[in-house]
């Protein structure tokens, strides 16, 4: 037998992966199985055999072995096919423990990176860790990529990637007491305070504004101020001050003032010129009204002027400033008396303001007042001159006031009446005209019934009695003097006709009587009132 056997089935290359434990099992079965190859012989049957030793090395537990079986007939003819095996390893390692995940955290929660572990099916496997920070818009923004790469003897990897977006959106925080709500007066308004602040994330700025709202005065207003704490990611955390300022104080005086002056009429003082200052309104807005009040003049003379200076600055408070000043007028009050004069002299006059200019020079002024204290009537309230005519005998007292604001004077003038120092004269006196006609219409001409003379001595002492046309007593009355003892066509009378009554146009009857020389004589005659 010199034919060796024929291969049938060449043998079959062998590739798996490994187990971790050099794949013995699939190994020996490859070998049994000749690689897969078969053969036949002619004459007798095949044996197998193999020349494997060991599998070349390879990463880890990998490698390949080139194997040639052998089939062998029993007479020693061989015929031979090969095929390779190969242990192969595909399979990336495995992370063991439970993989961090994606998370969004602010920057002050930033958690530790994790170790992780990893297993591999054909041996061990190493575990590197890498961060990366990618920045963001502000120092406490930013991506932080965590990569942990498990590598396996074979350079095989798997990587796992967190990715940790970081904020910040936590605003600063103040340091310290914050200063609070406030009511001031306006000269107590306090300086800001210097506040800081503290950022979870890194440093923080503090910046102050202030505003100003103006109020109804210029004392009163109100300052908000607004302290604002920032971060590099503009988060902002703001504090606010709001500080009401009030004016609750009066101005005060600047200039020194005697508030008591006791002094004479000659030597008043003139009125100080004051100047006030405020805590809170300008010299401008101060308004000073002044006032003077000078007191009525006692009887011995004194008096007193109260100076006022009233105070009023921006926001009205107000204040009061007095000066009292008290007045002695030496010689307040005066007394003189003139000769003895006659009151049957119808030329006879006194001219008082001469007798008083002759004793007190200067005593007589352009505002000076009359007094007939005695009301005797012949006194010239105007001029002062006296008359005495008709006067009963007595002492008569002319009083004059100069009225000077300053230093008033009184002085009292006596003229004493004396009937022993007139001279008899005759008394001629002019006849009376009556005039019968009158119109009391308010146009100035013709008011009153007028008797011509009636004043001469002669008929001083009379009686005048008019009457209706049905013989009603209308008007009567003594002494008719055509001035203030007068009939202007209204009605004095008696029950049948009101009194003060205009009486109507017509015709009335009038009758005179006067005395003289102890005799007396009656006029009468009819007498036409036209309105």
């Amino acid at each position: 037998d010199t034919t060796p056997p024929t291969i049938t089935t060449q043998a079959a290359n062998a590739t798996v992966q490994c187990d971790g434990a050099g794949n013995t099992q699939a190994l020996q079965a490859w070998l049994a199985s000749n690689g897969g190859a078969a053969a036949t012989d002619i004459c007798s049957s095949v044996t197998w055999t193999n020349n494997f030793q060991a599998l070349s090395d390879g990463c880890g537990q990998t490698g390949t072995a080139t194997v040639i079986f052998t089939a062998t007939d029993n007479c020693g003819n061989t015929s031979t096919t090969s095929a390779s095996f190969t242990i192969q390893d595909t399979t990336a390692p495995v992370f063991v423990e439970a993989l961090p995940a994606n998370i969004t955290v602010q920057c002050s929660a930033i958690p530790v990176a994790v170790t992780l572990t990893a297993t591999d099916n054909c041996g061990s496997a190493t575990v590197t860790y890498s961060s990366v920070n990618t920045p963001g818009q502000c120092a406490g923004s930013f991506t932080e990529t965590r990569t942990w790469t498990a590598t396996d003897d074979c350079g095989l990897t798997t990587t796992h990637v967190q990715t940790i977006t970081v904020q910040d959106t936590n605003a600063p925080s103040f340091v310290g007491v914050l200063p609070t709500n406030v009511t001031v007066e306006c000269s107590n308004v306090p300086t800001p305070a210097t506040l800081t602040a503290s950022d979870n994330c890194g440093t923080a700025t503090v910046t102050l504004a202030t505003t100003t709202v103006n109020g109804t005065c210029e004392g009163s207003y109100s300052i908000i101020r607004t302290w604002t704490a920032s971060d590099s990611c503009n988060n902002v955390t703001t504090h606010v001050q709001t500080i009401t300022v009030q004016d609750t104080t009066a101005p005060t005086l600047v200039t020194p003032l005697t508030t008591i002056v006791n002094t004479t009429c000659g030597l008043i003082p003139v009125t100080p010129q004051l100047q006030f200052t405020d805590n809170c309104s300008s010299a401008s807005n101060i308004v000073v009204v002044t006032n003077s009040v000078t007191s009525v003049v006692s009887p011995n003379g004194s008096y007193t002027i109260i100076r006022t200076w009233t105070v009023r600055d921006n926001c009205n408070n107000q204040a009061v400033f007095t000066q009292t000043i008290n007045v002695t007028v030496e010689n307040f009050i005066q007394t003189t008396t003139v000769g003895a004069v006659c009151n049957t002299d119808i030329d006879l006059t006194i001219d008082v303001a001469s007798v008083i200019n002759a004793q007190f020079p200067g005593t007589i002024t352009p505002t000076g007042t009359w007094t007939d204290v005695n009301n005797s009537g012949g006194l010239n309230l105007t001029t002062g001159v006296f008359t005495p005519l008709n006067l009963p005998n007595g002492n008569y007292v002319v009083q004059y006031n100069n009225n000077d604001p300053t230093c008033p004077k009184i002085i009292e003038v006596t003229i004493p009446i004396d009937e022993n120092e007139c001279e008899p004269l005759p008394i001629e006196c002019d006849t009376l005209i009556v005039h019968n006609a009158f119109s009391p219409n308010g146009d100035g001409l013709n008011e009153f019934f007028s008797i011509e003379h009636i004043t001469d001595p002669c008929y001083l002492d009379n009686n005048v009695e008019i009457y209706n046309r049905w013989g009603v007593l209308v008007f009567e009355i003594d002494n008719y003097n055509n001035n203030d003892r007068v009939f202007r066509g209204v009605s004095e009378g008696r029950t049948t006709v009101n009194q003060d009554r205009e009486l109507p146009t017509g015709t009335y009857f009038y009758i005179l009587k006067y005395n003289t020389d102890g005799n007396y004589t009656t006029k009468n005659g009819y007498l036409y009132l036209s309105r």
